[in-house]
C-alpha cells in the first residue's frame, strides 16, 4: 500500500486531519498530514509545481474500525423505557468503542445538544469527557473555518 500524504492550505491542517483520522480509520497504515499545509510548504521556499500528476489507480480496500470511534449516538445510551442505561452497561458500551479511564475523551455533534447527552453518559459511566458546547454550528461561523 502506497503512502499518502493529506494536505491543505490552512497551517493548522483541519481537512488534511479529517483526511489522515478517517484513512488511518479505514484501514489506511501509512497517512502523514503535510506540516503547516500548502502555505507553510510554499513559505519555506519548497518546490511546488503547476503540473496535474496522473497518479496509478490505487488497491486500498477500507475496512471501518481501525481507529477509536465514538459515535454520539444518544439513542444508544438509552434503555427501551427511555431513560438512561445502568451505569455499568453505559461503561461497558463506551469501553467497547475505545474509551479508556483517563484517557481524554470530548464530545460534539451539530449543535451541542446531542453531543451534551453523550457527555452526561460518560459521567454517568464514570469517565471524563468534555463538551464542545458550539459544536459544528458554531465552528462554521468562524471566519478561519474552511473545509
Amino acid at each position: 500500500m502506497s503512502a499518502l500524504i493529506a494536505a491543505d492550505e490552512l497551517a493548522a491542517a483541519l481537512a488534511a486531519a479529517r483526511a489522515w483520522w478517517l484513512l488511518g480509520y479505514h484501514g489506511h497504515a501509512d497517512v502523514r498530514v503535510l506540516d503547516g499545509g500548502y502555505d507553510g510548504w510554499v513559505a519555506r521556499g519548497l518546490e511546488v509545481t503547476t503540473e496535474v500528476p496522473e497518479p496509478e489507480p490505487g488497491d486500498f480496500q477500507a475496512h471501518p474500525g481501525q481507529r477509536p470511534l465514538l459515535d454520539a449516538d444518544a439513542a444508544g445510551n438509552l434503555a427501551p423505557d427511555g431513560r438512561l442505561r445502568p451505569a455499568e452497561e453505559l461503561r461497558a458500551r463506551f469501553a467497547a468503542l475505545g474509551v479508556r479511564q483517563g484517557a481524554p475523551v470530548g464530545a460534539y455533534c451539530g449543535s451541542g445538544v446531542v453531543a451534551a447527552s453523550e457527555v452526561l453518559a460518560l459521567e454517568v459511566a464514570g469517565f471524563d469527557a468534555a463538551l464542545y458546547a458550539g459544536s459544528w454550528s458554531e465552528w462554521i461561523t468562524t471566519s478561519a473555518a474552511r473545509a
